[in-house]
Order: structure tokens, then C-alpha cells, then sequence
């Protein structure tokens, strides 16, 4: 039932015959609750109201039985109806008078909390809420359309409503020609575009990578090419040991253990681990593909005795 767009609570006979329109999930609270006697109830009775609050529709009605509501606020039946008994009695301490300050009113399946749409109202239509907002924003799209609408009715001559159709039909082309203009001048501009593409893919040449070894890797590839370029930057970064021959090394180990293969993403990773382990464990050979001289050791004058046999 509503009333200039309000919701007004429906009469006492049109409780049965009414539709239910459920607000469950959300309830907006009055921080005035704070100011009001129901914050000096007992606890119990306090979990009571708020059960109430949550359990009550957009009209603040409460349909449910005693027994349920009683386990939903953890309290006794009886202890239940001595709390919506003294809702329900009058409160001269109350600030709304409405009822003599009754906070409850039965009904028949429930019961109706009477204050509630007084409350909704003050909650929802505070300036600058959500609803003054949308309210706003609607206006301005209702009126936005009704400047823009071609089919607007003229309250005049036939003569004035035949020359508006006119109007709005050479309007309405316009607007298509000018949509149709845009439509071509994007495609001819993803043509043009599609071309260069192609003309510059043609001209550029074909990168050549001098392979060194392809490994075979698992996953959605199932090779990976190791390119000199590759190696001779490592060998920068490893000068200790033989790069390439540690490379062949790791190829030897891939190939002798297929189960354990690579993807082809993880395989740099993997000769880079290869590599530091090699470095950490020094072996005699080359380094970087040239021979690696034996460490001398510093010279001492004893060595001269040595060789003539001559203790000293």
C-alpha cells in the first residue's frame, strides 16, 4: 500500500490478504536506540528486539511463531512472552507516544513492530543518503530522455505534429549517416593499420640464431635451442670453468634421463643451476672453450737445495 510514492502500513484487515515484501539480510538500525528505554531492558530482552528488527519485513511485521523465536534468542518460552508482554504494554518514558508507547502490537500470526516505518523513514531520507542520490539521478535520466526522445506528441495543429515527425525523421537519418560515416572511417583505419603490419613484417629480416644444442623438453614444447649467443654470456659470468662443455654435460645428463626432463620454460633455469654447481666443485680443464694453466706454486730457496740434495 502506498501513498505519493511512501509506504504506508497496511490496515489490521489487510494483514492476511497482503503480500509479504521481505527485507531479510539487511535492517537498518536508528543510532537513537541508544536514547530510547529499550536500551535500559535486560539483556535478554535487548536480543529479543534486535531478533525482532532482523526478523521483520519492510513494513516492520513479524510473522512467526513463539517457540522458534524463543530458541532464535536463547531464552525460555515463558521467559519469551513475559518480554513481548512488556513490549507490548504501555511505556510513559517512551518517546514516541503513538500507542502510549507500546513498542509491539499482536497481530494475528505475529506481531508488528509500531514505531518501525516512523524510524525507516528518518534512516533512509537523510540529506545526502543513497536514496536522495538515486532519486536525483533518475530525475536526471528521465529528463535527459525526454529532451533527446524524437517521438515527442505536440499538443497543437496537425500541420505542427506532421512537420515535428519530419523533423525527427531527418534528425534520426542524420544521427545514422553520422554513425555509419564513423563505422567506415574505423574500419578503413584497421585496414590501413592491418597493412602496415604486413608491410613491415615483410621488410624485416629473419633473425638467425646459430643453435649450439637443442634439448628435448617436456610440456606444450618439446625442444628448447640453446644459442651461442646464450652461451658467450655465460662464459662472462662463469669465467672458472668450460661453459660450453658443462652445457654438453647437462645435454648428456637430459638425454640419459628422460623422466626428468624440463619444460622449455624452466630450462634456462636449470643450466643456470648446473653451471653454480659446477662452479663450486672446480675441476682441471678450459674455461670458456681455452685451456686453463696448471696453478704454480710461489717460488722458495729451498727448492734449489732440493734438487742438490744438500741438507740444510
Amino acid at each position: 500500500m502506498s501513498r505519493n510514492g511512501e509506504d504506508l502500513p497496511p490496515e489490521d484487515g489487510d494483514l492476511n490478504d497482503r503480500i509479504e515484501i521481505s527485507s531479510r539480510g539487511f535492517t537498518k538500525l536508528d543510532s537513537g536506540i541508544v536514547d530510547s528505554t529499550i536500551w535500559e531492558k535486560p539483556h535478554d530482552a535487548f536480543r529479543v528486539w534486535i531478533a525482532l528488527l532482523a526478523k521483520c519485513d519492510a513494513y516492520g511485521i513479524v510473522r512467526a511463531a513463539v517457540p522458534p523465536m524463543a530458541r532464535l534468542c536463547f531464552v525460555t518460552i515463558e521467559r519469551f512472552e513475559e518480554i513481548i508482554k512488556d513490549f507490548a504494554s504501555p511505556d510513559v518514558h517512551s518517546r514516541t507516544k503513538a500507542e502510549e508507547g507500546r513498542r509491539l502490537k499482536v497481530i494475528d500470526g505475529g506481531w508488528v513492530i509500531v514505531n518501525y516505518l516512523q524510524n525507516r523513514e528518518l534512516t533512509q531520507r537523510k540529506t545526502g543518503s543513497h536514496a536522495d542520490r538515486q532519486a536525483r539521478y533518475r530525475e536526471k535520466l528521465a529528463k535527459r530522455d525526454s529532451m533527446a526522445s524524437p517521438s515527442r506528441v505536440l499538443d497543437d495543429s496537425p500541420e505542427e505534429q506532421r512537420c515535428a515527425s519530419v523533423t525527427s525523421d531527418a534528425d534520426a537519418s542524420q544521427v545514422t549517416r553520422g554513425r555509419g560515416r564513423r563505422e567506415a572511417e574505423a574500419e578503413e583505419r584497421q585496414t590501413k593499420e592491418k597493412e602496415e603490419k604486413k608491410i613491415v613484417g615483410a621488410a624485416a629480416p629473419p633473425a638467425v640464431l646459430n643453435t649450439v644444442l637443442s634439448f628435448k623438453t617436456d610440456g606444450g614444447e618439446d625442444h628448447w635451442d640453446l644459442d651461442q649467443s646464450q652461451v658467450d654470456a655465460w662464459v662472462d659470468l662463469y669465467p672458472g670453468i668450460n661453459v660450453l662443455a658443462e652445457c654438453r654435460k647437462s645435454f648428456a645428463w637430459i638425454e640419459a634421463n628422460p623422466t626428468r626432463r624440463k619444460t622449455a620454460k624452466g630450462m634456462p633455469r636449470f643450466i643456470v643451476n648446473w653451471l653454480g654447481r659446477a662452479t663450486n666443485t672446480p675441476r682441471s680443464g678450459s674455461r670458456g672453450g681455452q685451456a686453463v694453466a696448471p696453478p704454480v706454486a710461489p717460488y722458495s730457496p729451498a727448492d734449489e737445495f732440493d734438487e742438490l740434495d744438500i741438507p740444510l
